[in-house]
C-alpha cells in the first residue's frame, strides 16, 4: 500500500518535473530536485488546541529546517548565476537569507509563544497543587 492509497480523501498527486532530477545536466534542476526531496522528508508539526511549549519549539525547529533547505537551494542557484554572469555576483547575498529573516522575527515570536505556554503550564500546575493540598486538608 502506498502513502496515497493509505490516505483517505481527494488528493492530487504531483510528480516532480522530469527536468528536475538528480542526474540532470542543469545544476539548478539538480538543486530543485534536492529541495523537493528534502521538503518531502520533513516532519510537519501540528499544534494542539492548547499547545505546550514543546509544540511551539517543534514549529520553530520546522521553520528553521525549512529555511535552511531553501537557503541551500538559493545558494546553489546563486553559484550557477555567478558561474554564468558577465559581471560580479556577490554570493553573500544568496547565503542564509531565509534563515536570517526568520531568526529575527518569526522565530522570536514563536519563542515568546512557547515561553508563555510554559508559564501557563507552571501556573496551572501550581493551582492544581494548591487545590490538592486544600482538598486533602479538609
Amino acid at each position: 500500500m502506498t502513502l496515497i492509497e493509505a490516505l483517505r480523501g481527494e488528493f492530487t498527486e504531483i510528480n516532480p518535473s522530469k527536468l528536475a532530477s538528480p542526474t540532470s545536466t542543469n545544476p539548478i534542476a539538480r538543486a530543485h530536485f534536492a529541495l523537493i526531496r528534502e521538503l518531502a522528508r520533513m516532519h510537519v508539526p501540528q499544534l494542539s488546541v492548547s499547545p505546550d511549549g514543546d509544540e511551539f519549539d517543534d514549529v520553530a525547529d520546522y521553520l528553521l529546517r525549512l529555511a535552511q533547505a531553501v537557503d541551500r537551494h538559493v545558494l546553489e542557484v546563486g553559484k550557477e548565476v555567478k558561474f554564468n554572469a558577465l559581471c560580479g555576483v556577490d554570493l553573500n547575498l544568496f547565503d542564509r537569507q531565509m534563515q536570517s529573516a526568520l531568526e529575527g522575527f518569526a522565530l522570536h515570536n514563536i519563542d515568546a509563544a512557547a515561553q508563555a505556554a510554559r508559564e501557563q503550564q507552571d501556573e496551572d500546575a501550581d493551582t492544581d497543587y494548591r487545590y490538592d493540598e486544600a482538598r486533602d486538608g479538609l
